[in-house]
């Protein structure tokens, strides 16, 4: 009986990883983490063994280019960025400091207009606003900075 119990489980589980991979990428380690709150560990590493065979995760440096790009294409900090991807099992990218300060300048164009026209306590105002989503001092002050 435990052998049937077994096969079942080993199927829901496979179920579950084509169910979590249809609605966006996953790592191992995200599926790992997923699958281990309902499976035993014996059937999550069958079950993701014979995914990763199947082709059906992608590999990890291939996520987190992916996923780098899309939290850079919503201006996202590298803080942030570096910290999403340790949470999903993935890579780090290596820093790229020209995306850093191309997002921080779109942000601020966006929200707060063109740098150089900024009043000291609007200045002020971006640094706190920039620190709170992750942006690094360099990047903020060479914005900031700028001549037009």
């Amino acid at each position: 009986m435990t052998e049937t119990t077994n096969r079942s489980e080993y199927a829901q589980a496979l179920d579950r990883i084509t169910r979590y991979l249809a609605m966006r990428d996953h790592s191992r380690h995200e599926l790992h983490s997923k699958l281990s709150r309902l499976y035993n560990p014996e059937i999550v590493e069958k079950a993701l063994n014979e995914a990763a065979e199947n082709g059906w995760i992608p590999p990890e440096e291939e996520l987190a280019q992916r996923a780098t790009a899309a939290y850079r294409h919503s201006l996202k900090s590298r803080r942030y960025i570096e910290g999403q991807l340790r949470k999903k099992g993935l890579p780090v990218p290596p820093r790229d400091d020209e995306a850093e300060v191309t997002a921080i300048r779109t942000l601020v164009e966006r929200k707060f207009g063109s740098p150089s026209e900024l009043t000291f306590e609007e200045r002020t105002k971006v640094y706190r606003f920039l620190k709170y989503r992750g942006f690094d001092d360099r990047g903020i002050k060479q914005v900031l900075n700028e001549k037009p």
